[in-house]
């Protein structure tokens, strides 16, 4: 029987290049690297509005949150 996908995932960050031993690390430190590990590197993406709907459905009624995001464009002219 094999590992499933979320334990091969933890162990292939734990042997990815530049991952510290976190055996090596006292217990604050590893804490914390572990944290950095497994927390998403993204970019934050403004927001310019979000709106909340219900969606209605048979038996329940769902929120569906509306995101419009602000992003700047630059324009080239063609000619």
């Amino acid at each position: 029987m094999g590992l499933d996908q979320q334990t091969k995932y933890v162990l292939y960050q734990l042997e990815k290049p530049g991952a510290p031993n976190l055996h090596s690390l006292s217990t604050e430190r590893a804490r914390d690297a572990f944290v950095k590990m497994f927390t998403r590197q993204e970019e934050t993406v403004p927001v310019g509005n979000v709106e909340i709907y219900p969606l209605k459905g048979q038996l329940v009624t769902l929120p569906y949150e509306y995101t419009i995001l602000k992003l700047s464009v630059k324009l080239i002219p063609l000619s």
